[in-house]
């Protein structure tokens, strides 16, 4: 997210997550050591201290990835409770290019699965 003048900043996405976490921003405020004032003040597009990032994402439940960009970063490695054939398919389907990940869910997505037995 850019500011009005072209800096980048994290601050609504922060608050953003907090709020749909049920995370006040007084309560974010006590657990970082900071005024809630200046937690409040990331709705206008400014940032938190650098040094409080990774404690943000912690308190949070989500990577600095995530703040930064807006996205969760994609891993190889399954989650650990699917089964092999689940695990199986997802990292081959992981391990496609744009164009076959979309030819598969273009398939899978039309799969009439009633009619499968």
């Amino acid at each position: 997210m850019k500011s009005k003048e072209g800096h980048f900043v994290i601050g609504p996405r922060i608050l953003d997550t907090a709020k749909a976490k049920k995370i006040s921003q007084e309560t974010l405020a006590k657990k970082l050591k900071l005024g809630q004032s200046a937690v409040s003040a990331w709705r206008k597009m400014s940032n938190p201290p650098i040094d409080k990032i990774e404690q943000i994402a912690k308190i949070l439940g989500v990577s600095v990835e995530y703040l930064v960009t807006g996205c969760e970063p994609v891993t190889k490695e399954p989650p650990k409770n699917l089964a092999g054939d689940e695990r199986k398919l997802l990292l081959m389907y992981r391990g496609l290019n744009d164009s076959n990940k979309q030819k598969v869910l273009d398939y899978v997505l039309n799969v009439e699965f009633d009619t499968i037995k």
